[in-house]
């Protein structure tokens, strides 16, 4: 796909992680899409974490920088960093992967989302 990076993640190479490492990929419970964790690791020790949906490439408009694309088993999704929230930790449901390899790309998105740059 035209601007997609060549770091492709599935959800089957998330070997040994933890249930709230930063990066990582859940569907919420009794609901369709997927769901990226943005919080920093250890700070688990409210009842919620932050997390950004992952949309389907093509179903919303990409902005650049803010909405990054990526490729998560095969499928290219954008990440919507401006609808980021923090949720209840009970509300996650099964963990599928990680993102990790983004470090930069998300790290990029929210620095343009919070201080403009």
């Amino acid at each position: 796909m035209p601007g997609m990076s060549k770091n492709t993640v599935s959800g089957q190479m998330a070997f040994g992680l933890s249930r709230m490492d930063r990066y990582s990929v859940f569907r919420l419970r009794d609901q369709d899409g997927l769901f990226l964790v943005l919080q920093y690791p250890g700070l688990e020790a409210s009842s919620t974490v932050v997390v950004a949906p992952l949309v389907p490439e093509g179903a919303l408009l990409e902005i650049p920088i803010l909405t990054p694309l990526i490729e998560f088993d095969g499928n290219a999704y954008l990440l919507l960093t401006y609808r980021l929230a923090a949720i209840q930790l009970s509300h996650l449901g099964p963990f599928l992967g990680t993102l990790d390899v983004y470090d930069y790309v998300f790290q990029r998105a929210l620095a343009r989302l919070f201080f403009g740059n």
